[in-house]
Order: C-alpha cells, then sequence, then structure tokens
C-alpha cells in the first residue's frame, strides 16, 4: 500500500486554530516505556500517535474528512497479515492500526535517524498533534511517547510551556541488556513492521556494506554497541540529575518500571489524578502486564561494572541497588 504524499495538502486549513494539551512519557528505549504508553492508550482517556497515523501521514486528514478511515486501517492491517507480522518482534507489542507509537518515526527520513523534536522538527510535530487532536477527541489530552527525547524534556519544555511529563525509570542494567538484545535483533534479520515506520531502517537492509558494518563492529575487539550504550546511560543519568530540579514539581510524575509492574493499579492511579483523566470505565491492570527481569548478558555485565561509578548518583537517586539479587541469575 503506497501512501500518496499530496491527499492531506488540501485540508491542512482546518489545523489552524487546532489546540492540544500534551502529555509527554519520558524515558528511555526499554525502560518500559511501550507498556505505559499502550496501557494508558487503551484507557480511552488520550489521543496519542498509531501506526496507521504515521505510516499514512500524509492521508490521516483526508481519510478522515473523506469518511475512509477504518477502510484505510483494515487494508494495513490486510498488509500486516500478507506479511506475516504479528508484534513487533523486539517487545511483543501486537501489529495493529491502532498500536500506539513514537511520534519521532514522523520525523525520520531514509537518511536521518535522529528522530528528536529540535528546532528544525518543531513545526512538523506541531502539525502531527493538530492532525491527531483534529481526529480524534479535542477534549482529551495528547499522549505522546518519543524515548529518542529522553534527554531532551528541558527543551521541550522551553518550546511547550503547558506540557506535563510522565517520567518512567528501570534499573540501568535491566535497560541496557534490554537495549542489546533490541540491537541485535533489528540487525540480524529486517523486522517488517519497524521498517514500515523508519524509512532509513528499511534502506540498511538495501546497503549491504553499512548492514554489514552494523554488524561486524558489535563483535570483539570493537564492542562498539556494548560502548555507545554504556555511554549513553552515562548521559541519560547525568542529564536527568541535573535538570530534574529545574522542572515544577506540578509538571510531572516520576514512576519505575518495577514499580508499575509490582503495583499496577496504584501506579495508574497517580497518573490519573496527575494527568487529571479518569476512564470510563474501571479496570484491573495486573493482568495486562508480563514483568520479565533480563538475565544480564556477559556484555552489559561487563559494561556496567565500568560504569557503575558514573551513574552511581542516578541508582542512588531512584533507590536502585548496585547489584540486585536479579542481576546475576
Amino acid at each position: 500500500m503506497t501512501a500518496n504524499p499530496n491527499r492531506d495538502s488540501g485540508f491542512l486549513h482546518l489545523l489552524k486554530d487546532v489546540a492540544f494539551r500534551p502529555v509527554f512519557i519520558i524515558g528511555d528505549h526499554r525502560s518500559g516505556t511501550t507498556l505505559l504508553h499502550r496501557l494508558l492508550a487503551d484507557t480511552g482517556c488520550f489521543n496519542y500517535v498509531s501506526a496507521y497515523q504515521v505510516m499514512r501521514y500524509n492521508e490521516v486528514l483526508a481519510d478522515h474528512v473523506e469518511g475512509k478511515t477504518e477502510t484505510a486501517k483494515r487494508q494495513l492491517m490486510q498488509t500486516f497479515e500478507q506479511l506475516g507480522l504479528k508484534d513487533r518482534i523486539i517487545d511483543n507489542t501486537p501489529a495493529t492500526p491502532d498500536s500506539p507509537v513514537e511520534y519521532g518515526f514522523i520525523f525520520a527520513t531514509t537518511e536521518r535517524r535522529m528522530a528528536r523534536l529540535t528546532a528544525g522538527t518543531h513545526d512538523k510535530f506541531v502539525e502531527l498533534c493538530r492532525k491527531m487532536q483534529y481526529v480524534g477527541d479535542a477534549a482529551k489530552p495528547m499522549l505522546l511517547k518519543n524515548p529518542w527525547d529522553v534527554m531532551n524534556f528541558m527543551e521541550i519544555k522551553a518550546a511547550f510551556p503547558e506540557a506535563k511529563f510522565i517520567f518512567i525509570h528501570r534499573h540501568p542494567v535491566s535497560v541496557m541488556t534490554s537495549q542489546l538484545r533490541a540491537v541485535r535483533s533489528l540487525l540480524s534479520a529486517r523486522n517488517g513492521f519497524v521498517a514500515m515506520l523508519a524509512p532509513w531502517y528499511d534502506q540498511l537492509f538495501h546497503r549491504p556494506l553499512q548492514l554489514a558494518a552494523a554488524r561486524f563492529i558489535d563483535k570483539p575487539p570493537f564492542r562498539a554497541w556494548e560502548r555507545l550504550l554504556g555511554l549513553h546511560a552515562v548521559r541519560l543519568a547525568r542529564y536527568y540529575l541535573a535538570h530534574i530540579v529545574n522542572l515544577p514539581h506540578t509538571d510531572y510524575v516520576s514512576l519505575s518500571y518495577e514499580g508499575l509492574c509490582r503495583n499496577p493499579d496504584e501506579t495508574m492511579e497517580r497518573i490519573f489524578a496527575f494527568a487529571g483523566v479518569r476512564p470510563a470505565q474501571p479496570m484491573s491492570y495486573k493482568d495486562k502486564i508480563e514483568p520479565r527481569p533480563p538475565k544480564v548478558i556477559d556484555d552489559v555485565w561487563r559494561r556496567y561494572r565500568i560504569i557503575l561509578p558514573r551513574i552511581k548518583p542516578y541508582l542512588d537517586f531512584h533507590g536502585y541497588d548496585a547489584e540486585p539479587d536479579w542481576m546475576r541469575r
């Protein structure tokens, strides 16, 4: 299914006066952002960015105005089925047109991989939010998730002073383990769902030399992905501790993946109270969560021990043990 890049152009004037209330989920890749995003999207309390809206971005308004949205979703689902896409593979999240996805995919092109909200992508982001708000419920806040912006929340706050944030944290060694496994999975074989969202990733599998290089640098003595993930963990820890003190307490709520899995109903109640929303039907979230504490692989364990002194303040801030009992199981 090929999207027509021009269909929405005649309807963009409809967005001129559309307002939105952004609520950002802020967390690193593999820290629980996808789980939290899905749980909150399923409540029906928010407008959010879906796989359909990204994959047919330039047709969303036209589909809505012309009454073709459900038909377009069915066609997309048929495409998934034809390709054998049942889930996102890297996290077992179902692959459906309504699956919540990262807004950063809207910025991605064949060459652009850093899908961050910046001055250069600001206008595109605003257009996205106005589109989603227009085709959604004008009374609902806009739920937004994009792990590429985990070290960008103060810049986002400056650009959108009314923004609110839901921070989710996870023990860094768990995050690094899951990230390394995800990188290796994405490079070992083409992930059809991700390829439909990210043109640069799809293009990588048409560039054998680049793909071979990306795989090769994972091996000794380079261990590039292991090193990069370690550096990223240090940068994230330092950014968060340096900037969270400057964010008004009324503008954010902070939780952990571990706490969400341990006490899902209580954690979701905190979020509802903070965001000022309430699901139409009360529900229990315990059966919607399957925590999977990863066994730390040797590559991550080695890198974690190297960076531990630099991230120890972050661990202490969130009450994480440096070496939890499950770490060496």
